[in-house]
């Protein structure tokens, strides 16, 4: 497919799924770590239409997938704290933590664990969890947390990216492109200096950005 055909189908996509912008900038920087179609050549649209794909979405729609609907956009207009939500779930999809990264699979998560977050009774849609939305944006975190440090798996990354960049030649970069490098690289070593049990899902997410960023600088 060209560079046109592979845009379209990426924006279809993105309204197929239901993802709102800050999922979708998220996914388009995990995948190619760019964020937007405008700066990306045919190889990572190629990774992104794949992506999308990978996340559910079919060019041919089915009968039944017809019938499938997004989170409505007024629910994000209401509890933009949701959004929070859909970048977790996003990351651990791309991280292999989770099979499927749609909305859809986010809600199933959520529907038993909103049982103890409501007195003891299961909400069936996300969209009627506004009133639970913090303390179920914090239980997802503390999962992704565990997650990211069984057996070590965040210090298994950094590893893997600390060899690609020991034998890698960097681009020549301007002041404010070493700048950046180095906020990543302070990110980095900031999870490498702290038990990973004190640390936050903050910096482990802050962590996780900087090994996407330098997998990104590194040519393959």
């Amino acid at each position: 497919m060209n560079v046109n055909k592979l845009k379209q189908l990426i924006n279809i996509a993105k309204q197929k799924l239901g993802m709102d912008n800050d999922s979708y900038r998220s996914n388009l920087l995990l995948w190619t770590g760019k964020e937007s179609l405008k700066a990306m050549d045919l190889k990572e649209l190629n990774k992104v239409y794949k992506g999308m794909c990978s996340l559910g979405f079919k060019a041919i729609s089915s009968p039944d997938s017809t019938k499938r609907k997004g989170i409505s956009p007024e629910f994000f207009q209401k509890y933009p704290e949701a959004k929070k939500l859909g970048w977790i779930w996003t990351v651990m999809k791309a991280q292999g933590f989770v099979k499927t990264g749609s909305y859809t699979a986010l809600e199933q998560w959520a529907i038993p664990q909103s049982k103890s977050l409501n007195g003891g009774k299961q909400i069936e849609k996300l969209e009627w969890m506004g009133n639970i939305l913090y303390p179920l944006i914090e239980q997802l975190k503390q999962y992704h947390k565990r997650l990211m440090i069984t057996n070590s798996w965040i210090v298994d990354q950094i590893h893997q990216v600390e060899i690609k960049l020991a034998n890698a030649q960097l681009p020549v970069m301007s002041d404010d492109e070493r700048y950046e490098m180095d906020l990543h690289q302070g990110n980095i070593n900031a999870v490498k200096t702290f038990n990973l049990d004190n640390t936050s899902h903050e910096n482990l997410s802050k962590c996780y950005k900087a090994i996407v960023y330098f997998n990104g600088l590194v040519k393959e």
